[in-house]
């Protein structure tokens, strides 16, 4: 029988983590108050609190040891997605279906990529202001009968340029309709 330092409780040797350093091999305290140190030493909000102190050093030290075990991480990853490719896939296609503003945004990015249609010194706040037009034209499809898309004022096909004062919310049969003609809606 041994006495706990912390709850001052007198219980069995095997409630006591072993621990070398002492004398009778013992951890002074019991399993339980251990436990609950530990679990109140490591909340939620101290393990935030620590991450926003420490932001840079544990960017840093995770770049490093990406960098040294990178072909251990990509085997893992690899060997992950085999194993899980089913439910990667539904997962994707069910973030795309609930996301479709966010996916227009970056197709009409990409599209207008492959035709060098993209100023290069767009800000922060430009693309967000692109990105919130296919949040508009998801939200009034989600509220409207009918379906509404993004519409390039002057059309890439004809030297149109992918930037905010190009664009328009139109709905879906206007924009069919317009074709790759030059028009702004009213």
């Amino acid at each position: 029988m041994k006495i706990c330092r912390e709850c001052k409780e007198e219980k069995e040797l095997t409630e006591f983590y072993k621990q070398k350093n002492c004398k009778n091999g013992l951890n002074p305290k019991c399993k339980l108050c251990v436990r609950r140190i530990k679990k109140d030493k490591y909340t939620p909000s101290k393990k935030r609190e620590y991450y926003e102190n420490n932001k840079i050093k544990i960017k840093e030290n995770m770049k490093e040891y990406n960098k040294k075990n990178k072909e251990v991480l990509r085997d893992k990853k690899l060997e992950y997605y085999q194993e899980n490719r089913e439910l990667i896939l539904d997962r994707n296609r069910e973030w795309r279906r609930n996301n479709r503003d966010k996916v227009n945004a970056k197709e009409g990015r990409r599209n207008a990529n492959k035709l060098n249609q993209t100023p290069n010194d767009q800000t922060t706040l430009e693309k967000s202001m692109i990105r919130a037009l296919y949040w508009i034209s998801k939200v009034l499809s989600n509220s409207c009968e009918e379906q509404f898309h993004v519409d390039h004022i002057h059309p890439l096909s004809r030297g149109g340029i992918h930037e905010f004062n190009n664009l328009q919310v139109l709905s879906a049969e206007e924009n069919l309709k317009k074709s790759n003609k030059v028009t702004r809606s009213e």
